[in-house]
């Protein structure tokens, strides 16, 4: 049989009348449009990629997300959506429980990109859509059908498409509705396109969502299809679910309605109710189940799910397990369990990444199924013994719980004492030469401590914050410096910090973590994001400011290391924002940002400036970043040098205006050149997998980001490299052609 593409099918498509009751589809599209831009692919800077040292090789991970759920007729529950893995057991997108609620160590299709929706039939077989190519160990573009014990796909079904599904519908006589760019019908045995089938609206947008009641009626909902009654026509519809009666459910960005399947009409004795409602499902008993990112629905306070009367919409008694993220697919069993997917980590007062089975009272219960995704390695923070301070988003290190921040010892292992379990991202983090550990994120609790967004803790034992060093800043700390005093230098958004009026930047007391009274360098608006220490007592500061100091300034300024004020001789004057600031050891300044003139001489994204005199660029040294297809959107950030002199660069840039665009590079400190021979990252690496860089003893240089891999390796989001590549005549014992 020949694959089917459903492009044409667009202009097949014969909207049954039933679809009018039909709704406009989510936020999600956005959502998903990002993810594929984060998973982006692009050519790396050489053929090969140098592996990484053996340790650190932490398995990082945070939630993933589901964003579809069916239920099996022998009791196994098929999920899927964007995902690693199960318990820390690779997953690829889609997998299988038990009835017993473990995961199907045998079931593993392994979708290649993710995977939005599913249907099952009678016989337990799985139907499904999204982005992928390959699943269940075969080509398939888009859609596909899996055994139901095996997951292998069906070899003599192999419809295919050339869009994004976002939603499938079984119909009790065997056709298989699909949505996206368009809507079709498929035979559920061949995959064939039914060509009979030609809905006589085509109204064009996405379609989101699809249901089919028990007399085979079909309904859609999307963008542009959504009936005018239910709101705006930017509004979309998300979910659609029917009662035993004909009813109609309708959820969206508008809320959730109740109309009829007769008229859609809104069914006036229902109560409507607003927020984000992106999953809908009812049980045996009539009652209806939302999902989606509201807080309040049904005339109660509730965090994004609900359990709702289907006679009058109310939210039903203490049914309230409440998710601290999005729920986005909900199922319901014949025992009145509810299964729920999103992008929680949390649900029911219990910690759950991403799945969670709900009791008939709202009770998390059964088995933890963890469904993560790699985490992200934000800040790096080298140690005096050569530990490793690292933080970020993530929550589990294997299927050990480190929430946002975490350390590594010295041997580039887990150090399983220290555990300061912070309540949200760290995103920046310092050192000073006593071992104290100085964190800054969004946080409001770090280290059994009650303290936002700035704390101090011990380098080694439990992790137990200073309770007594609470800076309290009132915006964002994105940058932290400690001097050879032990002073700690913090930028960012605030205005108020260490009981001081102090904008876009302060220095702090390490030992109480007040604002020193004298040091006031007065950003004159916006943010400094980067700092570094000149060998004469200046701080270099980077940013988005225009005067500083007392004196206007660029977006970069030298600053007295006793007073804050700006150097009058020291002017590089950037013509965009600075990111990243490194000094070597002869005091020149290396700058990362999103600027293509600084320092009296046109230089795009990175420069190295004199330390002396009025910071003049160095005229013998370009890195050679020129303008790609995303100009708008490159910058250099973050910067890091080593002992010998060599930067090493993250962010987003092009190379050598050949719009090869690239996330990371080795440079000569002396004229800028890349190395292209050292590239941990192979070629088809994501855009921009680095966010933090440290130098470590050893000659090596520790990367942290969003990634998989790193040199042809598994490693999720933190990884070492040798600064220096071995001799290419002993790689592998005299291997392939050298």
């Amino acid at each position: 049989m020949q694959a089917r593409r459903f492009a044409p099918a667009l202009h097949q498509v014969r909207v049954v009348a039933l679809i009018s009751p039909a709704a406009e589809a989510v936020s999600r599209f956005v959502l998903i449009c990002a993810l594929v831009l984060t998973g982006n692919f692009m050519p790396g800077i050489s053929a090969r990629a140098q592996a990484p040292l053996p340790h650190p090789n932490l398995q990082l991970l945070t939630n993933g997300s589901v964003r579809a759920i069916v239920r099996q007729p022998d009791g196994g529950t098929v999920f899927a959506g964007i995902f690693t893995s199960v318990n820390g057991v690779e997953r690829s997108n889609i997998a299988r429980l038990l009835p017993d609620g473990t995961l199907d160590s045998n079931w593993n299709p392994s979708a290649d990109v993710f995977v939005l929706a599913l249907a099952v039939d009678a016989n337990g077989a799985i139907y499904a859509g999204g982005e992928f190519s390959s699943i269940g160990g075969q080509p398939r573009q888009r859609i596909a059908k899996l055994s139901g014990s095996t997951g292998d796909a069906d070899t003599s079904w192999n419809s295919s498409s050339n869009g994004t599904i976002y939603s499938l519908a079984l119909s009790g006589s065997g056709a298989l509705y699909v949505g996206g760019n368009y809507i079709a019908k498929l035979s559920a045995m061949t995959g064939d396109v039914d060509p009979d089938w030609q809905p006589t609206a085509t109204q064009g947008g996405y379609v989101y969502a699809l249901a089919v009641d028990w007399s085979g009626a079909v309904y859609a909902g999307g963008t542009n299809w959504i009936a005018t009654s239910l709101g705006a026509s930017s509004d979309r519809v998300e979910a659609l679910a029917t009662d035993q009666s004909g009813a109609l459910y309708v959820g969206g960005l508008f809320g959730i309605q109740k109309l009829s399947g007769d008229t859609g009409a809104a069914i006036a004795t229902w109560k409507p109710s607003a927020g984000d409602v992106y999953a809908l499902a009812v049980d045996a008993g009539g009652a209806v189940y939302a999902g989606g990112n509201f807080t309040d629905i049904g005339g109660q306070p509730r965090d994004r799910i609900a359990k709702l009367s289907g006679s009058t919409g109310e939210a039903v008694g203490d049914w309230n397990p409440a998710a601290n993220h999005s729920v986005f697919a909900l199922a319901v069993d014949s025992n009145g369990a509810v299964h729920a997917g999103g992008s929680f980590n949390r649900i029911g007062g219990q910690d759950r990444f991403a799945l969670a089975t709900l009791s008939p009272a709202g009770n998390v219960f059964g088995i933890a199924n963890d469904v993560g995704s790699p985490g992200t390695v934000s800040a790096i923070a080298v140690q005096p013994d050569g530990g490793m301070i690292v933080g970020g988003y993530f929550l589990k290190v294997g299927q050990t719980s480190r929430k946002y921040i975490l350390r590594v010892m010295a041997d580039g292992t887990l150090d399983t004492q220290w555990n300061p379990a912070a309540d949200a991202a760290v995103r920046v983090l310092a050192v000073d030469t006593n071992d104290n550990v100085y964190a800054s994120g969004a946080f409001t609790n770090m280290g059994g401590q009650q303290i936002g967004g700035l704390a101090k803790l011990p380098g080694s034992g439990s992790g137990t914050a200073d309770a007594n060093w609470n800076p309290s800043p009132d915006g964002l700390v994105r940058v932290l410096a400690v001097d050879a005093n032990g002073a700690v230098y913090a930028g960012g958004n605030f205005t108020h910090i260490g009981g001081q009026s102090r904008r876009a930047v302060a220095k702090l007391s390490m030992s109480t973590g007040d604002a020193d009274s004298s040091w006031d360098a007065a950003a004159d608006c916006c943010a400094v994001h980067a700092l570094a220490f000149a060998a004469d007592g200046g701080v270099y500061a980077g940013g988005s400011f225009h005067n500083i100091g007392g004196q206007p300034r660029q977006g970069i300024a030298k600053l007295s290391i006793d007073t804050g004020q700006a150097d009058q001789n020291w002017d590089a004057s950037s013509s965009g924002e600075i990111y990243s600031l490194a000094v070597d050891t002869s005091d020149a300044v290396y700058v990362g940002g999103q600027f293509d003139y600084i320092g009296g001489l046109e230089r795009r994204l990175i420069a190295k400036l004199s330390g002396n005199g009025n910071g003049a660029a160095d005229v013998n040294r370009s890195a050679g970043l020129g303008w790609g297809y995303n100009y708008l959107y490159e910058y250099v950030d973050p910067l890091t040098i080593d002992a010998n002199g060599t930067v090493y660069a993250g962010g987003f840039f092009t190379i050598d205006y050949n719009w090869s665009e690239s996330g990371f590079a080795k440079l000569s400190g002396i004229n800028g050149v890349i190395d292209r021979g050292w590239n941990p990252f192979p070629p088809r690496s994501p855009n921009t997998p680095v966010r933090a860089l440290a130098t470590t003893a050893g000659d090596a240089i520790a990367i942290g980001g969003y990634f998989r891999m790193a040199g042809d390796e598994p490693r999720y989001g933190l990884a070492a490299f040798a600064m220096t590549l071995p001799d290419p005549i002993f790689v592998n014992g005299f291997n392939e052609a050298y």
